[in-house]
């Protein structure tokens, strides 16, 4: 389960470069990269927290299911993959509902 703020960004879902024990920067995938992977399901807490510009990322995954984690690097998700987003409160789901047209290739709003 991943909760997302609005200082979260695309990086903090797929993964980043870091510098290792050695001195060379890898790639260390996150939490997105590795469930479309390995075909597991992620949970997304407080969507409506989340910076619009990381739903349009999300966008091209669900359109034509691919993940384009970096430039050299993307994947098809494996079997089973899914993305579920849940919100705080009543309150949330209501203004999810008000950006329905702007999120509904992403999510089915359930009531």
């Amino acid at each position: 389960m991943v909760t997302l703020e609005e200082t979260f960004d695309s990086k903090n879902l797929v993964g980043t470069y870091v510098c290792n024990e050695t001195g060379e920067f890898v790639f260390k995938k996150g939490p997105l990269t590795v469930a479309a992977e390995q075909g597991l399901w992620l949970v997304l807490r407080n969507i409506e927290d989340t910076p619009s510009d990381l739903l349009s990322f999300l966008l091209p995954l669900v359109q034509q299911n691919t993940l384009q984690v970096t430039s050299t690097f993307v994947i098809k998700p494996s079997l089973g993959f899914r993305i579920f987003a849940l919100t705080k409160t009543q309150e949330s789901q209501q203004f999810l509902s008000a950006q329905e047209e702007a999120i509904q290739p992403l999510f089915t709003l359930l009531k």
